[in-house]
């Protein structure tokens, strides 16, 4: 495995623990403040965010075998995904809204802190070998 791919990985289980964090703690004040059905919303918004991180993690994977002189080719690879996502949370948030009838402040609350605390976990620096 390459140094890129390890540093990926360990990124990517340091951001999933952050959010699984995250949303555990959520939930829990969820339970106490609303009872399970709030508790259930959390828990979907927070899974929705993980899945995120993800997919995005995979389509990195996939940009980094792009050849670097083939910038049109990674920028579309970059969109296709952002696409992806975006339209898969805003799918999962319907389905949880809408037939699932979840409670919306618990699950959007959720949803949100779980991709902030995405953008704060992974800011660890750290040098490459050499």
């Amino acid at each position: 495995m390459s140094y890129a791919a390890a540093h990926l990985r360990g990124n990517l289980r340091r951001v999933m623990t952050a959010q699984a964090l995250i949303v555990l703690a959520l939930a829990v004040v969820s339970m106490v403040l609303a009872g399970g059905e709030a508790a259930q919303g959390a828990v979907f918004g927070g899974l929705i965010t993980m899945l995120n991180t993800i997919l995005l993690s995979r389509r990195i994977e996939l940009l980094g075998a792009v050849p670097t002189g083939d910038v049109k080719r990674g920028l579309i690879l970059f969109l296709a995904g952002t696409v992806q996502r975006f339209l898969l949370s805003l799918g999962l948030l319907a389905v949880g809204l809408g037939p699932l009838g979840l409670r919306p402040l618990p699950l959007l609350i959720t949803f949100a802190v779980a991709h902030i605390g995405y953008t704060f976990s992974g800011r660890t620096p750290q040098a490459p070998p050499g």
